[in-house]
This record gives structure tokens, sequence and C-alpha cells, in this order.
């Protein structure tokens, strides 16, 4: 569904989630985008379920690389803990623990810039 009105290019449903989405992970504030949104011919109920659901999704993909960072930090924290026969491995699990801690950071970062 395209939305025309005078002076402002028309986007689609689509073409505005993608816009959503791309500001989202830039940090915009969550504000600007409804009044951008309201600006572009939405409803304001409409324009603020638009910018919660693309924030909810946001959120959701982030405590994924939240948990499976932690999930192979912890894999690798574990196994440099329990002794291991073969002691030329040890390398891959400090990789590991760097990788997760390095997601956990990236993570928590992001989720803190979105709105």
């Amino acid at each position: 569904m395209t939305r025309q009105f005078s002076g402002l290019s028309a986007r689609s449903q689509q073409q505005w989630e993608a816009y959503l989405a791309a500001q989202v992970q830039a940090g915009a504030s969550g504000q600007a985008l409804i009044d951008e949104l309201a600006a572009g011919g939405y409803a304001l109920a409409e324009a603020q379920a638009m910018v919660s659901r693309t924030v909810r999704a946001r959120q959701g993909k982030l405590g994924a690389t939240l948990g499976c960072s932690l999930l192979l930090f912890l894999a690798g924290l574990v196994t440099l803990i329990v002794p291991v026969q073969s002691q030329n491995k040890q390398w891959f699990w400090i990789g590991a623990i760097i990788c997760g801690l390095t997601g956990i950071v990236y993570g928590i970062v992001q989720l803190a810039k979105t709105r």
C-alpha cells in the first residue's frame, strides 16, 4: 500500500519498515520516528505500533546475540576449567572465550543504543 500526499515522496509499507529498522539500528529516538511517520501520512496509533514493533524486533535479535555469546563464553570457560587430556585444544577455547566476550559487549552496547 502506497500513501500519497503532496510535497513528500510516497513510500510503501515495506519501505517504511526497512527505513525504521535502519534508523532504530542507528540509534534514532522513537519519538522522532513516530513524528516522521505521522508527517508521512500515518495515524499516530499506527505510527506508534510500527515503531514499537521495529524496536521489539531489534531487541529480540540483540537478545539472541547476547544469549549465543554468553553460551560460547561459558562453554569456553567451563572447558578451560575442567582438566582436558589434550593441552593443544586450549587455544580453541581461549578463542571461544574472547569471541563470547566480544559478542556480549557488542550486544549490551547495541541494546543500550536501542530506544
